[in-house]
């Protein structure tokens, strides 16, 4: 009778924890669950914020609806009463030697050229094709950006910038940062003397390849502003003599614009 009651106990005590145990697994099988659904979640979500900010990032650099937003040092400036552009940052003089050719002007001379966004003593570290006695050689070069004010004329003469007395087959960068209150749409007049070529956001909106003094008549191209921060990249190639170029920004009625702001 003891016997049949300790093994009844057995029995009994068996049941109970067979009981216990079927009510445990699923409580730590959900608490793992929960772990890993946690664990990916949070991976989840730093993954598309990661991706997101590098899309947001190729879009403002490639020129589209978003602006480059650099942050420009230096107070803003007007442009003057005829709309002209008088501070900009300039860097150079890069020589081409035998191997210049002005349509190449086209052509990025380094991997983003087009969305730079230079500030006074930055440096732009390029190849420059120097004369050793009656040869050429590639020399790398490192020019600072430096800050020009117009106070006289309303052009950039790269050589008295760069005190040069030849300049035959050169180029040169010039920035500025045009500042707009709101997305407008405004008119670009562009003066070369010779080549040139003008990135507005990292896109090309003009370029002309030709011999000639600096136009009294300004090349002109219709062009929309961001609002805030807008990159203008312009590049000036001399074939021979003197080499200039400007840049002013006016309504479709050729009437400057009082509330877009110059830095550099």
């Amino acid at each position: 009778m003891r016997r049949f009651g300790q093994a009844l106990l057995g029995i009994s005590l068996a049941v109970f924890l067979a009981s216990c145990d079927q009510h445990t697994a699923p409580s730590t099988t959900q608490t793992m669950k929960n772990t890993t659904s946690g664990t990916g979640s949070t991976a989840g979500t730093g993954t598309p914020a990661a991706t997101n900010a590098a899309g947001t990032a190729g879009t403002a650099n490639t020129g589209g609806s978003k602006p480059v937003t650099p942050a420009p040092a230096g107070a803003a400036a007007n442009l003057d009463d005829q709309g002209f552009v008088r501070q900009w940052l300039i860097s150079g003089p890069i020589a081409f030697g035998d191997k210049y050719d002005a349509e190449q002007i086209k052509v990025e001379q380094f991997p983003g050229e087009a969305k730079m966004t230079p500030h006074e003593g930055d440096k732009l570290k390029v190849t420059s094709r120097e004369s050793s006695g009656d040869a050429y050689k590639d020399v790398p070069k490192e020019f600072t950006w430096h800050k020009v004010t117009l106070t006289t004329d309303n052009f950039v003469d790269f050589n008295v910038e760069y005190k040069l007395d030849t300049s035959d087959s050169m180029g040169t960068y010039a920035v500025t940062y045009l500042d707009a209150p709101d997305t407008m749409n405004v008119t670009l007049g562009i003066g070369t003397n010779d080549d040139g070529l003008l990135y507005l956001n990292g896109k090309s909106v003009y370029d002309y390849v030709g011999g000639r003094a600096l136009p009294d008549e300004l090349d002109t191209v219709d062009v929309t502003l961001n609002k805030g921060i807008n990159v203008l990249i312009l590049k000036v190639w001399n074939d021979a003599n003197n080499w200039q170029a400007n840049v002013k920004v006016t309504d479709k009625a050729g009437k400057p614009i009082s509330t877009v702001k110059v830095r550099s």
